[in-house]
């Protein structure tokens, strides 16, 4: 036809642009194509994803890991804790640690003896201003209390209701048997020992007025007492510990309450 032009007759150099163009177009496409179809997952991957597929679907292993997580993390916690717990400090913030009593073998009147390394030995002053007293209270052990020592009182509930009603009721020998029986086993050495173990550096015994002086009329076991007294006292020594000796009760009561012996 008349107007249309022969693609044979278009220009040569017009005609080389058109194929290149043609040519790069087919071969971005072809690449594409290729990148596509030849991509696959490395044998890597694959063995990650399946073992991470398999650990997930193992609902034992991942309690397992979330326990031990769960341990780590009480570990990181607790034990800073514990030591700090285990370490006190003496009014210089010196850090120092609480170790058994090095005066266990010593003879009980031996007044080097230390209750601990951060408590000077009897031979020095304890400064009273400076150094926290760190006691234990023997109450129950030299003066009887129901709420202490019920099993004595119970005995003769409800009748019973401080030492002197408990001597009474029991008669001297009998009362003098069961309390020479509670002084022996209620406190012991090992106990005194065990307090110095523990860091603390005083100890309190209360002691009732018939330790040193029988009243007549009066029902309590006198002097035994006096005995396991002095023997406190020089366990005491032993170990390093201060003693404070107090008068727990007055000839007569001195206000009727029970642990003043009536």
């Amino acid at each position: 036809m008349k107007g249309m032009q022969n693609p044979t007759d278009i220009n040569p150099e017009v005609k080389h642009y058109m194929n290149q163009a043609e040519s790069v177009s087919t071969r971005s496409l072809s690449s594409q194509e290729d990148s596509i179809d030849k991509y696959k997952p490395t044998d890597v991957e694959k063995n990650q994803e399946t073992y991470w597929q398999r650990f997930k679907q193992n609902k034992t292993r991942v309690a397992l890991l979330v326990t031990l997580a769960v341990l780590l993390l009480l570990t990181v916690i607790i034990v800073p804790v514990v030591m700090t717990g285990l370490v006190s400090r003496d009014p210089t913030n010196q850090p120092r640690t609480v170790s058994p009593s090095p005066n266990s073998t010593r003879d009980a009147f031996d007044d080097s003896a230390q209750a601990n390394p951060f408590t000077p030995p009897l031979n020095q002053s304890f400064q009273y201003v400076k150094e926290p007293i760190r006691g234990i209270n023997l109450g129950g052990w030299l003066v009887l209390e129901p709420f202490i020592t019920p099993k004595l009182f119970d005995q003769f509930s409800p009748s019973a209701v401080d030492e002197w009603h408990l001597c009474q009721a029991l008669g001297p020998e009998e009362a003098k048997r069961q309390l020479t029986n509670h002084y022996n086993t209620f406190i012991t050495e090992a106990d005194f020992k065990r307090i110095a173990e523990m860091g603390f550096n005083h100890v309190r015994i209360p002691t009732g007025h018939w330790a040193v002086q029988a009243i007549e009329g009066e029902p309590f076991v006198p002097h035994i007492s006096w005995e396991y007294l002095l023997k406190g006292i020089q366990w005491a020594r032993k170990y390093g510990l201060r003693v404070m000796v107090e008068l727990h009760t007055a000839p007569g009561s001195q206000n009727g309450w029970n642990h003043s012996g009536r």
